[in-house]
């Protein structure tokens, strides 16, 4: 199971990754550069946070998620997608829960894996 630090260190990533795709989405909604430009200037202070990440801890933290994580974290991810076009968000939150699946049967693979390794080395 992986700390909580790594888990609220990994949430900063994805908070400015999901935050950009909204800007993005929200700038292509507008009909004017002002409008845009207005999308975008408040992004950067999200974009700031990218300097309080610990980018040491986030690979371990990714490969030890365990299923309960994965589920907290793929709901908190649905909250922070504010996509203007409903089919759309719809369309990335499944996309979410099939990740999370996909990402939940990789783990048990690797771990099924090793124990059958472990069995032959007998």
């Amino acid at each position: 199971m992986g700390n909580k630090f790594g888990i609220e260190n990994l949430k900063k990533l994805l908070t400015v990754f999901f935050k950009f795709v909204n800007v993005g989405d929200k700038m292509g909604h507008e009909n004017n550069w002002g409008s845009r430009m207005s999308h975008l200037f408040g992004f950067f202070p999200t974009l700031m946070t990218l300097g309080s990440i610990e980018w040491s801890l986030l690979d371990d933290e990714i490969k030890d998620v365990d299923d309960s994580e994965r589920l907290g974290l793929t709901s908190w991810a649905k909250q922070e997608f504010d996509i203007i076009d409903d089919k759309l968000e719809l369309l990335i939150e499944e996309g979410l829960d099939f990740a999370a699946y996909v990402g939940g049967a990789v783990v048990r693979i690797k771990a099924f894996i090793a124990k059958v390794k472990d069995y032959f080395k007998k």
